[in-house]
C-alpha cells in the first residue's frame, strides 16, 4: 500500500489513524475545570516588597496518587492576565497526566531587578533597560521576574494542591515556556548571562526542583545578555523546539538554534520543522483551528520529553530516540540529541 504525506498536516500517514505516529501517552485524560487562584509572596526587592500573581490550574480529571507538575510560562512583556495565554499548552499537558499550572507575568517597576541582582543604579535608566546588553544595555525586570514567580509556585504548592483537589509530586516538576518564557525557562535550569555593562556570567534563576525543561523559541547569542559559554553547566534535561520561520522582531530564526548547539548535554534534545509553515506563535500553539499538524507534533512531543524525564516512561524515551517524525514527514520534523 502507499502512503500519502500531506504538509502541513503532519504526520498524514497510511490508514485512518493520522496520529499514529505520535507518540501518544499512557493513558489521556479529562481535564478538569481551571482553577485560578492568586499567589502572594516577598520578593526581598526594596523596590517592590510583594508580588501577586494569578495562577490558572488545570488538571487530568481522575488520576490518582502524586502527580507530576509542568509550569507553563507566557511569552511577551509583564501581563498580569498571562494566566489566559498558553492556553491550549495547558490542556495538553493535564490531559496527558500533568499537573498544568499557568501563570501571569504582573506588572512590576522597570528597575525591580537591579538590587536582587546587585547592577548598579546608574546602569538602570530607562535608556539602558531598553537596549541590547550586547550594545551595552541592561536586561529588563520582565526577564527577572518570570523566574522568581515559578519558584514561588513551587514554594506554595501546597496552597495549589488544596485549591485545585490534587496531588503534586515535588520529585517530578518540570517547566515549559515560549519566547520569553522560553528565557525564564533556560535560566531556571542554570542560563548563566550577562546582566548589565558591568555584571557579567551570572546564573540568577537557577532553581534545582524543576527536573525538566521544555524551551520553545528560545533566545539566540547575544539576544537577552546570551553568550557563547550561556549554556555550559546545563545539564539537566532539556527539549528546544523552534522551526524554519520561527522570528520575531530582533531575532531570527538561526539563532532560535543556538541553544541545541551549545547546550552541553546529556539528554538535550531540539525538534526542529524545516517548514515554511512555522511562525513564532505556531510554538505557542495558538492557531484556532485545535491542536493538529504541527501543533500537534510540538505538543505530543513535549508530553513525550516530560513523561520521559518526569514518569520514566520507556516508550517516551523510545520516542525521543526514534526516527518515528522524520520518517513521517520525510525528514521535515526531526528530533536530534546529545
Amino acid at each position: 500500500m502507499r502512503c500519502l504525506l500531506v504538509v502541513p498536516v503532519l504526520l498524514a500517514a497510511c490508514g485512518p489513524d493520522r496520529t499514529s505516529l505520535h507518540y501518544s501517552p499512557a493513558k489521556t485524560y479529562r481535564v478538569i475545570d481551571t482553577v485560578d487562584q492568586p499567589l502572594t509572596y516577598v520578593t526581598g526587592d526594596p523596590t517592590t516588597p510583594s508580588r501577586t500573581i494569578t495562577l490558572r490550574i488545570r488538571a487530568p480529571r481522575g488520576a490518582t496518587g502524586p502527580l507530576p507538575a509542568v509550569i507553563i510560562i507566557h511569552g511577551g512583556g509583564f501581563n498580569p492576565n498571562g494566566f489566559n495565554a498558553l492556553e491550549d499548552w495547558g490542556e495538553q499537558l493535564a490531559a496527558a497526566g500533568f499537573v498544568a499550572i499557568n501563570f501571569g507575568n504582573a506588572d512590576d517597576e522597570g528597575n525591580a531587578h537591579c538590587a536582587p541582582l546587585m547592577i548598579p543604579t546608574s546602569e538602570c535608566t530607562a535608556a539602558l533597560l531598553t537596549k541590547e546588553v550586547a550594545e551595552g544595555g541592561t536586561i529588563p525586570a520582565w526577564l527577572y521576574t518570570r523566574p522568581q514567580d515559578a519558584k514561588a509556585i513551587v514554594d506554595q504548592l501546597a496552597s495549589v494542591e488544596q485549591r485545585a483537589g490534587v496531588q503534586i509530586d515535588r520529585e517530578r516538576l518540570g517547566v515549559l515556556g515560549h519566547s520569553a518564557g522560553a528565557h525564564a525557562t533556560m535560566s531556571l535550569a542554570g542560563l548563566v548571562i550577562d546582566l548589565s555593562p558591568t555584571v557579567r556570567a551570572k546564573a540568577w534563576g537557577v532553581d534545582s526542583r524543576f527536573k525538566a525543561f521544555v524551551a520553545n523559541s528560545p533566545q539566540g547569542l547575544n539576544y537577552t545578555g546570551i553568550t557563547a559559554t550561556s549554556w555550559s553547566g546545563i545539564t539537566r534535561p532539556m527539549l528546544v523546539q523552534t522551526g524554519k520561520r520561527d522570528a520575531t522582531e530582533g531575532e531570527q530564526p538561526a539563532g532560535r538554534r543556538d541553544a541545541f548547539k551549545n547546550l552541553p548535554g546529556p539528554d538535550a534534545f531540539e525538534h526542529y520543522i524545516d517548514d515554511e509553515g512555522t511562525p513564532h506563535g505556531l510554538f505557542a500553539l495558538e492557531k484556532d483551528e485545535g491542536v493538529t499538524g504541527y501543533e500537534l507534533a510540538l505538543a505530543r512531543t513535549a508530553v513525550a520529553f516530560f513523561d520521559a524525564f518526569l514518569n520514566q516512561r520507556d516508550e517516551a524515551k523510545a520516542f525521543l530516540n526514534g526516527s518515528a517524525l522524520s520518517r513521517a514527514t520525510g525528514g521535515v520534523s526531526t528530533l536530534s540529541k546529545k
